[in-house]
């Protein structure tokens, strides 16, 4: 097998003098020719004739509009082994003249790819052949793989050919799985789909083969005649090139439903009956010497999954455990608001997008569960689905049960979800109920509504929260208007209790502009939702550009930051403002350097690491600066060091991280930051070190650690967690998890779960 990284290149040097790196970088970056049409190598095979006969595209819509693919039905099942030699493929339409996306928008491939589609009564299959002078690219075999630190091939179906939704299945040359949902344009990665998929790398390349069942996609079999949009990505890492079957202009990808070709041929066939049940056992044994919260000796439960009709699916849950989830990364908080931290459990993350309020807005498209935001720094998250089912400390408590219900309802996406989750000695049960709905507008526009309600078993403790909004899209999609309001009641609030986001965005392949204004009122409080900071009026806006070059540099991102917050009485209370560079290299790696000049007004005094700030207005300033090596490389690096005033002091932020890939089964990577703090009434330091470690023994076993030293919680914290999947969808997890104190007298905490789930797919 020819499978090797991405050869190292040395890195520009850069001077220890701030003052004399920028200048160094400008006068780089001037002296780099603008980016002209890659021209095809020399080499063997159908590469360069291919490259050759096509032009660059100048008009995509045309070209989107030509591509049309004609699937094959065949009477046998194919064997899934990576190698396309069976009969049946021979009589498949071929497709091919794939289109850059990166690095040159529209210019034609550099290499050769070509794909087969065909079906039988219950699969859909693709097989595609991928030629390629460079050896390939394998990083990791896991399921969910980092996506572009390799060589990559995602296959894109929007079953409903309404240029809005989908659903992507990928892989590597090592044939790990990747797969996602996508609604309006934004993949929910936690998605798991039951599919498989072989691959065989060659001396010339490498080949795919993908079988997806009709059940595990969404479709109207009421129809004889289906019509999906259709699309192939590939990416080829060592040169740094993404290329599609439907071309599209720079930022848009393969997951924008909008830009597919389409694809014709499929007859005849029925998604089944969509009926999934995965009951689940686990025990737990408490190894330490105090009990952890909400994990029982043993329990059982299940999960099912019904499709009510091709476009709603019901998901119930009972006894729901969550013991497999990989522990948080810990962070340092310096600030005087809450962290946040992603949601990782199984039944929150499916359909996650749906939820989110402002997954556009913000632009982070709601990834790490929960995580859409409005404003400029998750001002507002309206749902974050991490208040339910955990402690404020981030300890599970129990969850009797819950339903799911998401899809479309007569023109409507809805989401509906209901769950019990107990208390404790200390809080009482609570009722969660979530309603959300959403209609599509115009070409790729939408308008919504929630109403979020928490109950608990005392009469006076609820909360509700109920909001509009919108998200609007113009110009191919490179204007885009976004914003919500909502209102929040409790008891003890008498009237309104608003928040307001509204935001304005452009971009496209050289300018990315936008301008947002956040109002939260003083009593705001959503349950429901992650909420850092209230009572503010914040306005804030970016201005970026981000050219790209054809010599050693690849791209440089070129950013203005402005921000200005108030409180409610109109009085200035935080000011940002920020003026950065980023430069990636042809090779992957990247430097930035930012400036920053910052301003707070503190109305009480804030308590950090032991010492106390007094009220008053500061002004300080300091420099960051960060160098990152390409994930693709054997050896990876990163540093960064952040320097400057803090409050009425000093701070130096440091970091460091080095990751070691020995092959695609072994990987391994250490990180440390540390906090040197000096402030006028004294000073502290602290230090965070975390090492994982990724085993993958085959595309369905794998280790992983996590070991993390916190000075700030003075505790070492161990997870180690086992995955073998015998059975698609189907898993054996063991779990190990240690809190043990630095010092003191506590007790170190040790639990150990082994959780068995079965999904039987009628």
């Amino acid at each position: 097998m020819n499978v090797s990284p991405l050869t190292p290149s040395r890195p520009a040097s850069v001077r220890p003098s701030v003052r004399r790196v920028l200048p160094l970088v400008l006068v780089c970056l001037a002296a780099v020719p603008p980016l002209h049409a890659q021209e095809v190598g020399e080499g063997s095979g159908p590469g360069a004739a291919s490259a050759a006969a096509a032009g660059p595209v100048t008009d995509f819509a045309a070209v989107q509009r030509s591509k049309v693919y004609r699937a094959t039905r065949v009477s046998d099942r194919i064997v899934i082994d990576g190698i396309p030699d069976e009969p049946l493929w021979a009589g498949a339409e071929v497709g091919t003249d794939f289109y850059q996306t990166d690095p040159q928008s529209g210019a034609p491939a550099t290499e050769h790819t070509e794909f087969r589609v065909v079906y039988d009564e219950s699969q859909i299959y693709v097989a595609v052949t991928a030629h390629q002078r460079d050896p390939v690219i394998i990083t990791e075999l896991k399921r969910e793989f980092a996506a572009t630190d390799g060589d990559l091939i995602v296959i894109f179906f929007d079953t409903f050919d309404d240029d809005r939704n989908g659903f992507a299945f990928g892989t590597n040359p090592g044939s790990a799985m990747r797969d996602q949902q996508i609604a309006a344009g934004v993949a929910d990665d936690n998605w798991d789909g039951i599919y498989e998929v072989a691959t065989e790398v060659h001396d010339w390349g490498w080949t795919a083969e993908f079988a997806i069942p009709f059940k595990t996609l969404r479709f109207d079999d009421s129809e004889n005649v289906q019509r999906w949009g259709f699309n192939i990505q590939r990416i080829m890492r060592r040169r740094n090139e993404w290329v599609q079957w439907s071309p599209a202009p720079r930022p848009f990808r393969i997951f924008e439903a909008s830009i597919a070709g389409t694809l014709e041929g499929i007859e005849d066939v029925r998604q089944g009956r969509n009926l999934n049940v995965k009951p689940f056992i686990v025990g737990n044994i408490d190894a330490g010497g105090a009990t952890t919260a909400g994990q029982e000796p043993a329990a059982i439960g299940v999960d099912v999954k019904v499709g009510v009709t091709s476009r709603l699916t019901l998901d119930l849950t009972v006894n729901t455990d969550f013991s497999q989830v990989e522990a948080d990364e810990q962070q340092v908080n310096l600030t005087r608001f809450g962290l946040f931290f992603p949601e990782k459990r199984e039944f929150f993350l499916e359909n996650l997008g749906l939820f989110d309020v402002c997954g556009n807005v913000g632009g982070d498209g709601g990834r790490g569960g929960g995580g859409g935001r409005c404003g400029a720094e998750r001002d507002i998250v309206p749902f974050f689905s991490r208040r339910i089912g955990l402690s404020d400390e981030g300890q599970p408590l129990s969850m009797r049960g819950g339903a799911r219900l998401t899809g479309q309802i007569g023109g409507l996406n809805v989401g509906l979800m209901g769950l019990n989750v107990g208390g404790g000695p200390d809080r009482p049960d609570n009722n969660w109920m979530v309603g959300r709905a959403r209609r599509d507008v115009l070409s790729s526009s939408q308008v919504g509504a929630f109403l979020f309600h928490r109950q608990a078993t005392v009469a006076s403790d609820w909360n509700r929260t109920t909001g509009v909004d919108g998200n609007f899209n113009f110009f191919q999609q490179r204007l885009n208007l976004s914003g919500v309001v909502m209102n929040a009641e409790t008891a003890a609030i008498d009237g309104m209790s608003l928040a307001t986001s509204l935001q304005v965005n452009y971009r496209d392949g050289i300018l990315n502009a936008t301008s947002g204004f956040v109002s939260i009122a003083d009593d705001f409080r959503n349950d429901f939702g992650f909420t850092p900071r209230i009572g503010i009026w914040k306005y804030y806006n970016t201005v970026g550009i981000t050219p790209r070059f054809s010599g050693i540099v690849f791209e440089d991102n070129l950013r203005l930051i402005l921000r200005r917050t108030f409180d409610t009485s109109k009085r200035l209370v935080t000011r940002f403002d920020a003026l950065g560079n980023t430069v990636t290299f042809r090779d992957g790696d990247s430097f930035t350097m930012y400036r920053n000049i910052m301003f707070e007004r503190l109305a009480e005094p804030f308590q950090i690491q032991g010492q106390t700030l007094a009220p008053g207005d500061y002004h300080f300033n300091d420099w960051n600066l960060r160098f990152n090596s390409s994930g693709a490389r054997r050896i990876n690096a990163s540093a960064g060091y952040r320097f400057g005033g803090f409050f009425d002091g000093y701070k130096k932020e440091i970091s460091a991280g080095l990751g070691g890939r020995l092959n695609s089964h072994f990987q391994v990577s250490v990180n440390w930051g540390r906090n040197i703090v000096d402030l006028a009434g004294g000073s502290f330091t602290t230090d965070l070190v975390s090492v994982h470690a990724d085993a993958a023994f085959s595309s369905k076993m794998f280790l992983q650690g996590l070991v993390q030293y916190n000075t700030t919680r003075e505790t070492i914290s161990t997870n180690v967690r086992y995955r073998f999947i015998h059975h698609p969808l189907s898993d054996l997890f063991l779990v190990y998890n240690e809190i043990r104190p630095m010092e003191g007298d506590d007790e170190t905490l040790r639990l150990v779960s082994l959780k068995l789930t079965h999904l039987i797919n009628f």
